[in-house]
This record gives structure tokens, sequence and C-alpha cells, in this order.
């Protein structure tokens, strides 16, 4: 009987891909530069396009001149949290304004007007307008690009996440509703 049941245990757990995590780095004018990393399981977008209620984890981290300015994780997100996330994960691309006929892709902290990130907080956006981050606040003018420059990402397995627990949170993705 204990190996009937454990046979159904076995049967009746989900089986769950492994997760895919990618880093990414962003450059924009003026010395300012992002980078961090996003990991999802594949198995939650059948279609192939990534959002920010996909994710298991994200982080990232901004430098200006290779100084620290500011970090953002994703337990850091709230309601009142400008974040929009859209990712290819068939072709394996972070979109960037006008991919897919999307104006604003990618909001981390950060909405399109940039005073939103935060107080001591920080930011990305890469809009219709610019790509750009925030700091405090503010939007940073001499950070702003193209909005239409490629934003790099790439397989990242083995990524050691520091700002938060993703292990914890993976666990507790494993965990389903009753019926």
């Amino acid at each position: 009987m204990k190996r009937l049941i454990c046979l159904f245990i076995l049967i009746a757990t989900p089986v769950l891909a492994d997760p895919a995590t990618f880093a990414f780095s962003w450059k924009g004018a003026g010395g300012y530069k992002v980078r961090g990393a996003f990991t999802y399981d594949p198995v939650t977008v059948p279609d192939g396009i990534v959002q920010g209620h996909d994710l298991i984890c994200f982080e990232m981290f901004g430098t200006h001149n290779g100084a620290s300015i500011g970090t953002w994780a994703l337990d850091q997100l709230t309601p009142d949290t400008p974040w929009i996330f859209t990712f290819d994960a068939l072709n394996e691309r972070l979109l960037v304004p006008g991919d897919a006929g999307i104006s604003m892709p990618q909001a981390w902290n950060m909405g399109g007007r940039g005073d939103d990130c935060g107080v001591g907080g920080f930011g990305l956006n890469l809009g219709s307008a610019f790509q750009d981050v925030c700091i405090n606040n503010t939007l940073i003018f001499d950070s702003q690009i193209d909005p239409f420059t490629p934003f790099w990402s790439g397989k990242a397995d083995g990524y050691a996440y520091t700002l938060m627990d993703c292990q914890t949170v993976q666990l507790f993705s494993l965990l389903q509703e009753p019926m």
C-alpha cells in the first residue's frame, strides 16, 4: 500500500521545466549602465512571451561611471510599483519599443515620466521616447539613449542572485491551490 501511495504522489506532482535564467546588460548615455538577471519557468509561457507576472526572480544593479547608483529586485514590487517586463523567449531577447507593437515594453520600478522610482530608489524604462534611468524619483536625462537601441540578454545558467532569495520563491511556486 505504501508503494501505491508513493507512486500516486509521484504521478500527481506537477512536472516543472527547469527554470530559464537570463542575464541582461544595458548601456545608456553618460556612463550609465544597468545589469542583472531574471528567471522564469518556461512551462508558464507557452506562447513564448514572458511578462512580469511570469518571473520567479529578477534583480538589477545600476552604475554611473562604475559607481553604484541603485538596485532593485522583484521582492520589492508593490501594487504601486511601475512594473512592465516583456521578453521574447523564442528569440531570447528583451523587447524594445516598437517590437510586437508595444510602445513601452520595459518599465522596471520606473514609469514613463521617470519621477516614480521611490525616494532613494532606482529604475529603468524603455519607452517610445527614450531608454533611461530614474534615481531618487528623478529622471536622469544624461542617461537617455535612442528608444530602439537593442537591449542585450543571454542565458545565464548558474547565476547567483544576491538581492533576493530566489530559491525560496521557486519552492513556493511549486505549491498549488487546492482544486
